[in-house]
């Protein structure tokens, strides 16, 4: 009888949740503009927004992992929680209505590059 050890179990479960969450937001993100974000219920737009911001910092490739950390230390040390990143991406949307019609992950972009800044050496953006 083979024995499987239980943390290569919980890795591969772990792997698969982050893969499948990473298709779910990405999926949903696309399909979501500024202005449908505003149009939806408070609390279901808080957690997109919040779903979006967990994945822009969990999930990266490997140019993109020094910001991910970087944003996650941001939200760890308390800068940014789901009740005020929701409402500073309304505001946010709201004050710039060009973003009405782009999809929501540009604004929480924004948002969030605001609140936290970009880690040291990022070349700044056009």
């Amino acid at each position: 009888m083979t024995q499987i050890h239980s943390d290569s179990i919980g890795g591969v479960m772990r792997r698969a949740v982050l893969v499948l969450a990473a298709m779910v937001v990405s999926t949903a993100a696309h399909a979501i503009t500024g202005a449908e974000l505003l149009q939806l219920d408070g609390n279901y737009g808080r957690g997109f927004v919040w779903g979006v911001a967990t994945a822009l910092t969990s999930i990266a490739g490997k140019d993109e992992m020094a910001t991910a950390r970087y944003r996650r230390d941001c939200f760890v040390n308390g800068k940014v929680d789901d009740r005020s990143l929701y409402t500073a991406v309304i505001a946010w949307i709201r004050n710039h209505p060009a973003e009405l019609a782009t999809e929501a992950p540009g604004p929480i972009i924004s948002v969030i590059n605001e609140k936290c800044g970009m880690p040291p050496g990022t070349p700044p953006k056009p």
